[in-house]
């Protein structure tokens, strides 16, 4: 009883020692751990140090006349006033006092030009003691990038969704600069507010972020895209270091989620086109999107350029179609595919000795292919063209491949044209052409007139391995032949449509894309597209409904439209393909996910 009596004694004793006015005071802390302070020869050199107290003043006592300290309760900045003319380095001793507390700093001034001290260093803190330096240039170690140590989330990625032409995949300042009037919690507003020189990052920069915090970049081979807890060793120590450089310097990790799940994500400055969505890289489990400005559970992470950095040229992009084109068999015979480019310009190229038949010519988008002379050889011939666009690492290729076929004696095959027969065999149910071979337009393949609404699965929800994008016959046959085809739904639906009908793949619901808006170059809402585009939609559907079919969107002018499950799977077996026919988009979502519609394909020839 007395010791308990004493020990209630020495208590009451310390919080009557620590009240004021009434309250229990805090005890007061001082947290700084850079005793050692290195500064370059030239006048003006400096180096920030981070400081932690719970103190209101921090103040520094010295007597060197070739330094100043400039010290408030967040950062002590100590420069030069002087250059080091001694031939050697020189020092002296800063003590900082807060409060009862007290550190000594030893502050060297070396007797090395600038030149040679301001090599940057990953984990270094930058000079407003805001931000960590996270790469350096390897051809220049005085210049760099940063990332802002506070990390900001909870709010939408602005508060008034609208487009703003920030297309830049690697120029984040100049994208960060398009957003004017941006609201105090948009992204932007965040960046820029934390001081001259932060902007929000780019798409490829957060990657190259990404990058230098997991070791082994995303697209090395030894890259290893998994939840934090199954990553090599390798990468586990190198994103543990990341963030204890920046913990070190009062800093945010990366990733604060648990490390079984998928992580958190950051946003990039860069839109897509229509201003709806923004990039993100997910820095748990790697991942690269877009995502809705709307949401609210991203994180945004300010970047800095630090010396003499110079943005590389914007990536090209290249889009062309048709990349397969046919000519027919006579001389002066024409075909035209359409080239979609994020430059002002791009070079074509006949490949080969494909040039002793073949011409070409550009008019701003338009290649027009004309051939020479007659095919009068035993088969179609063939040549390649190239279209590049950009330069150096930024430059995108794609290849042509123009086939003029040999003089036939049956009428071709056209795009449109209602087909009831394969050869000479007659069909229960006749389909519309939306691909002519053009090495022999005598071959096609044709689409149903109708159509279903299907899951791509009903139960199964495994890889059948159908990862081809061009066969879907193939494909179609993998699934009829396993155990668990009763599951997929679309497998008995083309079977019904009767022998030889089949879920296309892919590239043949590409394909039938490009049929029937002409092509796939751009993603625009059905009233907002070219009118050329609109007329080859037009007339496509008055081929279906000519003879009595479904169209392939029938959803208005201002919706995204109608989706068409493809028979191809992602790699991974738990996505499958598919292609929107109203607004056009390519890309996979769940096998067990809602339904889409379904159109069964065939081949036929004359």
């Amino acid at each position: 009883m007395k010791k308990l009596t004493l020990v209630s004694l020495i208590l009451s004793m310390i919080l009557i020692s620590c009240k004021e006015r009434g309250e229990v005071r805090i005890m007061p802390e001082f947290n700084y751990d850079q005793t050692t302070i290195n500064i370059s020869k030239n006048e003006g050199s400096s180096v920030t140090a981070l400081i932690y107290t719970t103190e209101g003043e921090v103040t520094a006592e010295y007597t060197a006349d070739w330094l100043s300290v400039d010290v408030n309760p967040k950062r002590a900045i100590y420069k030069a006033t002087a250059a080091n003319e001694t031939g050697e380095p020189r020092s002296t001793v800063v003590k900082l006092v807060s409060g009862e507390f007290s550190v000594d700093v030893t502050v060297t001034q070396s007797d090395k030009d600038a030149s040679e001290e301001k090599a940057l260093k990953v984990g270094q803190v930058t000079e407003d003691g805001l931000g960590m330096i996270f790469w350096v240039d390897p051809s220049d170690p005085e210049s760099g990038k940063a990332i802002s140590l506070e990390r900001w989330g909870g709010n939408p990625y602005e508060a008034s969704i609208m487009p703003h032409g920030a297309l830049s995949a690697v120029d984040g300042p100049a994208n960060t600069a398009l957003f004017v009037n941006a609201g105090p919690n948009d992204a932007a507003a965040l960046c820029t507010a934390l001081g001259e020189g932060w902007y929000l990052p780019a798409s490829n920069e957060l990657l190259d972020l990404f990058d230098a915090y997991n070791g082994i970049g995303h697209e090395d081979p030894a890259f290893t895209n998994a939840v934090p807890a199954n990553i090599s060793d390798t990468e586990k120590a190198a994103r543990a270091m990341f963030d204890q450089y920046l913990t070190d310097l009062g800093g945010a990790v990366i990733n604060a989620a648990a490390d079984t799940g998928n992580g958190e994500s950051y946003w990039a400055s860069t839109e897509s086109e229509d201003g709806q969505k923004a990039r993100y890289v997910r820095f748990g489990k790697y991942g690269f999107d877009f995502g809705a400005k709307t949401g609210t559970s991203r994180f945004v992470r300010a970047m800095k350029v630090i010396g003499n950095y110079k943005f590389p040229e914007e990536p090209a992009t290249l889009t062309v179609t048709p990349t397969q084109v046919g000519l027919t068999s006579e001389a002066g015979a024409t075909a035209e595919s359409t080239v979609t480019t994020n430059k002002s310009s791009y070079t074509v190229t006949i490949e080969g000795d494909g040039s002793t038949w073949l011409s070409v010519s550009k008019a701003e988008n338009k290649i027009t292919f004309t051939a020479l002379s007659e095919n009068t050889t035993d088969g179609s011939r063939t040549a390649t063209v190239t279209v590049v666009a950009g330069s150096g690492e930024g430059q995108a290729t794609a290849t042509i491949t123009v086939s003029q076929q040999k003089a036939i004696a049956v009428e071709p095959f056209k795009i449109g044209e209602y087909v009831t027969k394969d050869g000479d065999t007659e069909l229960a149910e006749g389909g519309i052409v939306f691909w002519v071979d053009p090495a022999d337009p005598s071959k096609a393949k044709i689409v149903s007139l109708k159509r279903e609404s299907l899951k791509w699965t009903n139960g199964f929800a495994e890889g059948f391995g159908v990862t081809d994008g061009e066969n879907g016959y193939a494909n179609t046959q993998t699934i009829a032949q396993s155990e668990h085809a009763a599951d997929i739904p679309a497998i008995q639906y083309c079977k019904e449509r009767g022998e030889g009908w089949y879920w296309p793949a892919r590239d043949e619901l590409i394909a039938l894309y490009d049929a029937y808006n002409g092509n796939h170059s751009s993603s625009l809402l059905p009233g907002q597209l070219p009118a050329e585009e609109q007329a080859a939609r037009a007339a496509f559907d008055k081929a279906f409904t000519d003879h009595g079919g479904i169209l392939l969107n029938t959803m208005g002018d201002t919706e995204n439209g109608d989706s068409y499950w493809a028979s191809t799977e992602t790699t991974d077996g738990k996505k499958a393909c598919y292609i929107r026919f109203g607004k056009y988009v390519s890309t996979n979502n769940a096998k067990t996910g809602s339904a889409r519609y379904v159109r069964c394909v065939r081949s036929v020839s004359k």
